[in-house]
């Protein structure tokens, strides 16, 4: 009998370690389709700024110890950081608030 229950345990905590591995397999599935989702957007948004009129030059993937800046024009009117966040939905503007689907993004910096 002993060995049964101790069987139903093991069981049980098998299955409780199963589901788990499948929730955090799941969760790496969507960080890498995420990853890879953001990283073409990056390159969607290079492209258009690297076709900025004259006078405007744009760098990307700027690395330092710790982060990165997506993108970086420089030009007469000045130096802008771009930030790059790839959502689906409808972007829109609100007065000087950008509007996700209508609402405010879930990020925001």
């Amino acid at each position: 009998m002993a060995g049964l229950i101790g069987l139903a345990v093991t069981s049980g905590v098998a299955l409780i370690l199963m589901k788990f591995i499948d929730k955090k397999a799941d969760h790496t599935i969507k960080r890498a389709k995420d990853a890879e989702r953001g990283a073409a957007a990056e390159e969607k948004v290079a492209l258009r700024l690297n076709d900025l009129p004259e006078g405007y030059f744009g760098f990307h993937d700027i690395s330092f110890n710790g982060f990165n800046i997506d993108h970086v024009v420089l030009g007469p009117a000045g130096i802008f950081v771009v930030e790059t966040k790839s959502h689906r939905g409808t972007i829109d503007a609100n007065g000087n608030t950008l509007l996700l689907n209508s609402k405010p993004p879930p990020k925001t910096f």
